[in-house]
C-alpha cells in the first residue's frame, strides 16, 4: 500500500470508452463502494469533470473486484482521502449534519462554530 497522502502511480496509459451510465448509477457506487457523502456525491454530478471522476472510480471499483490490484489501491486510496475530507468538514462545522460542541482555546475562552461563523464567549 502506498502512504497516505502519495496517490498510487498509473504505470501505462490506456484508453477508455467510458460508457454511458446514469447518474444514480454514479451516486451509488460514490456512496457504497467509496464512502462519499450523498449530498457531494449528488453535487459532483453538476460538474463534468467530477462526473470523469466519478466514472474513473466506477471503472476501478469494477476491476478491483476482478482482482486487479493497482486498481484496488486506487480505490482505497479514494476512501481515504474522503474520510479525510469528512473529517475536515466535521472540524470545520462545514457539515451540515453535526452540530459542533463549543470548545475552548488557549486562554479559556469559549469558541462556538455554528453556521460557518466563529464565535468566542
Amino acid at each position: 500500500m502506498y502512504g497516505k497522502n502519495k496517490p498510487p502511480p498509473r504505470k501505462e496509459v490506456r484508453t477508455v470508452r467510458f460508457p454511458k451510465l446514469p447518474d444514480s448509477v454514479l451516486v451509488e457506487c460514490l456512496v457504497e463502494k467509496g464512502g462519499l457523502p450523498r449530498r457531494i456525491a449528488l453535487e459532483w454530478m453538476q460538474s463534468p469533470q467530477m462526473v470523469v471522476s466519478a466514472q474513473m472510480f466506477w471503472l476501478d471499483v469494477g476491476d478491483a473486484e476482478k482482482g486487479d490490484r493497482e486498481a484496488r489501491e486506487r480505490v482505497d486510496y479514494c476512501r481515504e482521502q474522503w474520510e479525510f475530507m469528512k473529517g475536515a468538514e466535521k472540524a470545520l462545522g462545514n457539515d451540515p449534519e453535526v452540530q459542533i460542541a463549543p470548545f475552548k482555546i488557549a486562554g479559556g475562552q469559549e469558541v462556538v462554530i455554528e453556521d460557518n461563523v466563529v464565535t468566542r464567549r
